[in-house]
């Protein structure tokens, strides 16, 4: 059976010449020692970032496909620096996420008169040294 070659050609198309090796089916231009590098279309185990998770599982598929000589050194540093850019987002957003809830905690209780009199009157010195830094 004829098994069509899974490398790419310059224009970033399938190759499509019958393959001369099975895994990867690859043409004589695309295997290893042929004329031209063995550019394989690879496949990302994620489709989209969208936890930390699936940061985890990219950057973990990035490191062993450059190990086993499937990915270039310079997608997988582009790919690493994704990676880091994204977790930062996130935790930023999170950060931003817990703020917002802490000022919404904060507003309810400015409305009840129990507990504003109750940290007024209090002598604890953290709630003290905070009261002193509302006033700055």
């Amino acid at each position: 059976m004829l098994v069509p070659c899974t490398g790419l050609k310059k224009d970033g198309s399938v190759c499509g010449v019958i393959a001369t090796t099975g895994d990867p089916a690859l043409c004589r231009h695309h295997r290893a020692g042929g004329r031209s590098n063995a550019r394989v279309p690879l496949s990302a185990p994620v489709q989209a970032l969208e936890s930390i998770q699936d940061v985890a599982e990219l950057a973990s598929w990035a490191a062993i496909e450059v190990a086993n000589g499937r990915l270039s050194q310079s997608a997988a540093h582009a790919i690493a620096a994704t990676c880091r850019e994204w977790r930062q987002s996130f935790a930023v957003s999170e950060t931003q996420e817990s703020a917002a809830r802490f000022i919404d905690l904060v507003e309810a209780m400015h409305g009840d008169r129990d507990i504003m009199e109750a940290l007024v009157k209090s002598k604890d010195p953290q709630v003290v040294a905070a009261r002193a830094a509302l006033k700055r």
